[in-house]
């Protein structure tokens, strides 16, 4: 996920608008999921194991600025059918963000003031609740060190309140390849997803590529590991996107061993 550019502001503003309506399955739309890709649908929420890996790297501009991300993250997330969730996230994330002529000295090689930087790094367990939503789910974690290894730097550890719903592909050309489960953070106050009021715990972790918006995907059983290498903010050339189901069960410290691009200026 990009931060807050000029590029990254109008691409998330954009997003918010419907494009290709879908119905939800006996029942009207569903503002949140408005703007599903074409060829897809909402499906029941079963419980059961969800989890992928998402490695970004990217790079963009406008008139007056620069921005290069990279970022790895996993999250596994457990729903039981007596309503409990339990789950582990981690993330490496590095964001710079400077003025065009900074990039200029940096790629020459000359004396250059250093840009801003944002690096976030954690690994942290949650527990919770999940229930049913109309078609959707919603999910609230807290913090809870007894799941898996707790990893920070100096960050407090987040709550993460979720809402989510089973995507699935009705033809083979879908974009969304196999069904995953598509979670954005709620903010009660808002209709809809994307609240810039969560970025910061959401970076590293969404991907706008597949549904707009930004959305963490994650797929059921052993999991998915996505790919995402972009240059110029999708706006000049096409983003390549990786998108392979996980041979094995993805591991909760996945995030720190999966190799990552690395972004001008680290």
């Amino acid at each position: 996920m990009r931060d807050m550019t000029c590029v990254g502001i109008a691409t998330l503003l954009a997003v918010g608008a419907p494009a290709c309506a879908s119905r939800l399955r006996g029942g009207p739309p569903d503002p949140w999921f408005a703007s599903l890709p074409k060829e897809t649908r909402i499906a029941d929420v079963l419980p059961g194991r969800f989890a992928a890996t998402y490695d970004y790297h990217g790079e963009e501009s406008c008139s007056h600025s620069w921005a290069s991300t990279s970022s790895c993250a996993t999250v596994v997330l457990n729903l039981a059918a007596d309503g409990t969730a339990t789950g582990c996230r981690g993330r490496r994330y590095f964001n710079v963000v400077g003025s065009n002529d900074e990039l200029i000295a940096i790629r020459k090689g000359l004396p250059h003031r250093q840009p801003d930087r944002t690096i976030r790094t954690e690994q942290q367990g949650m527990r919770g609740r999940w229930q049913r939503d109309g078609p959707a789910i919603v999910v609230d974690l807290e913090p809870d060190a007894g799941i898996c290894a707790t990893r920070t730097a100096s960050e407090k550890a987040q709550p993460w309140h979720l809402r989510c719903a089973i995507v699935e592909p009705t033809t083979t050309s879908a974009v969304v390849r196999q069904p995953v489960l598509a979670c954005a953070w709620r903010n009660d106050s808002d209709e809809r997803a994307m609240s810039l009021g969560t970025y910061e715990v959401q970076a590293g972790y969404v991907t706008g590529e597949v549904i707009p918006g930004y959305w963490m995907l994650l797929a059921p059983g052993a999991g998915l590991r996505l790919t995402e290498r972009t240059i110029g903010g999708g706006l000049y050339n096409p983003s390549d996107f990786s998108w392979q189901p996980a041979a094995a069960p993805i591991p909760f410290d996945d995030w720190s061993v999966t190799p990552t691009g690395r972004s001008t200026g680290d």
